[in-house]
């Protein structure tokens, strides 16, 4: 399931930049814009219908495993609940700092804002790779850390090759980009690999990704802030380096083999002393 989520998505972002700017060219930029309400239709029936199946289920069904608040604190209280969420959230920030900022940086190179979304379509096709191949290949690896160090060399030279020479390489600099992602499907299988129960999954699985993307959301607001306020893609490409450094820290920690119950042993009954008053 999360191979088709991944693959799903990643064709809902590669579609929008592979066809907006011809559709604009051929029929105007309003027409554009509303094309793109169909698919936005199409995904709120099939969620309306996704509901009223999940409501059947729980009246006639035995009852999904949710995560409980006691179950959502304790991950909070964990070293390995923290570790995925930054893992989730710098690898969402530097992704969405380039979708959004890609083709700006493109057309300030020289390149034309088609070309420009057509880069962006190839990053998005790219994480489908990651999507097919990653879990197939990190349920293989008892520490599969050293994928993410690949996946961090991937983004470093392509961040080098965006800021030094856009316009020399710049499928090479968007390939090597769309494949530094694949740390997302790394990490929505270690959801199921670091946990020993269907709660546990749920519980790591709503904190790390609800605390991850909501740190993301601020990436692409951050890139474009340090971009107006230094004039270049120095600081920019500079921010996303440490994101890069921060999201190795909390990687090396998540990958490492453990399971989230582990960390939830109770204290044992009894253990709090009580106060007998002397005759």
């Amino acid at each position: 399931m999360s191979t088709l989520y991944i693959t799903v998505l990643q064709v809902g972002t590669l579609l929008p930049a592979l066809l907006a700017v011809p559709v604009a060219d051929a029929l105007g930029w309003r027409s554009s814009m509303v094309a793109w309400v169909l698919p936005a239709l199409l995904a709120t029936a099939a969620w309306a219908l996704v509901h009223a199946n999940h409501r059947r289920i729980r009246a006639t069904g035995p009852a999904p495993v949710t995560p409980t608040p006691e179950a959502e604190g304790r991950v909070a209280r964990t070293a390995l609940g923290w570790s995925m969420a930054v893992t989730f959230g710098m690898t969402s920030l530097v992704t969405y700092s380039m979708f959004t900022w890609l083709p700006t940086l493109l057309r300030e190179a020289g390149a034309s804002p088609a070309f420009g979304g057509t880069m962006v379509a190839l990053f998005a096709a790219l994480g489908m790779v990651g999507a097919l191949t990653m879990p197939a290949l990190a349920v293989r690896m008892r520490n599969p850390f050293p994928i993410v160090l690949l996946c961090a060399a991937c983004h470093l030279v392509a961040f080098a090759g965006l800021w030094w020479a856009p316009l020399a390489a710049p499928v090479l600099w968007v390939t090597l980009l769309g494949l530094g992602p694949s740390t997302f499907p790394l990490a929505l299988v270690l959801v199921n690999q670091r946990s020993r129960t269907a709660a546990g999954s749920a519980a790591l699985s709503g904190f790390s990704q609800g605390v991850g993307y909501a740190v993301s959301c601020l990436g692409p607001f951050l890139f474009g802030w340090l971009h107006a306020h230094s004039g270049g893609w120095t600081s920019p490409f500079v921010f996303l380096v440490i994101c890069l450094l921060v999201q190795l820290a909390a990687a090396w920690v998540a990958c490492r083999p453990q399971f989230l119950e582990d960390a939830w042993t109770p204290p044992a009954r009894g253990a709090r002393a009580l106060n007998v008053p002397a005759d």
